[in-house]
């Protein structure tokens, strides 16, 4: 292959290689501390790099959740045949592996950014937050249908109580380890009236 024929692959994996550290630094530290430098700096690049692909910072974050979104979508495709149960919890492990990781979900350190982001980014937020709840609750009302789930008040409102529960679970557990985040689960399966069955 010649490289000609190669340099759009390297263009790519340059352009997902940023996608990546950029994710893993919203998700570590929050949008306002990290700049192109270093995201440059890790890959090798100079700061011309990262704009070729990215106009701007705010760019670059919207990117990345909108990924980050389209692989949300993903999963719940991927779980949509499980029983209620299974999906639940399912759901809860993606918090365990924030847990496991000592890392959060971006609707946390970005929850916590909120007021000073730059609005494309703040719309980007809400999107992936209402898509994450609207599917929740869409669960958790199937699953008192079906009996699998006993609970009082509206589907939205439960789904609202629970999905902010583990946002604040992976806080929890990147300051106190496993064990709290464990106890956290227990806690939601009593909540939707399910047995323990540990994610």
């Amino acid at each position: 292959m010649s490289s000609a024929q190669q340099k759009p692959k390297a263009k790519r994996d340059t352009k997902r290689l940023i996608l990546d550290i950029c994710e893993r630094y919203l998700m570590q530290w929050g949008y306002n501390v990290f700049s192109y430098h270093h995201i440059a700096d890790e890959l090798g690049v100079k700061n011309a790099a990262i704009h070729y692909h990215f106009r701007t910072k705010s760019d670059l974050a919207v990117a990345v959740l909108l990924r980050y979104r389209a692989r949300f979508i993903r999963w719940t495709q991927t779980v949509e045949a499980l029983p209620p149960q299974a999906q639940l919890d399912a759901y809860m492990r993606l918090s365990l592996n924030f847990v496991l990781n000592q890392r959060v979900g971006v609707l946390v350190t970005l929850g916590t950014e909120y007021n000073t982001l730059p609005e494309p980014l703040q719309e980007q937020v809400k999107l992936l937050q209402d898509e994450i709840f609207t599917w929740f609750a869409a669960l958790l009302e199937r699953g008192r249908s079906s009996g699998d789930f006993l609970f009082n008040g509206t589907a939205h409102a439960m789904a609202s109580l629970i999905a902010t529960t583990m946002l604040g679970s992976q806080l929890l557990g990147r300051v106190r380890g496993i064990g709290p985040f464990e106890e956290v689960v227990e806690q939601v399966h009593l909540i939707v009236g399910m047995k323990r069955n540990s994610p």
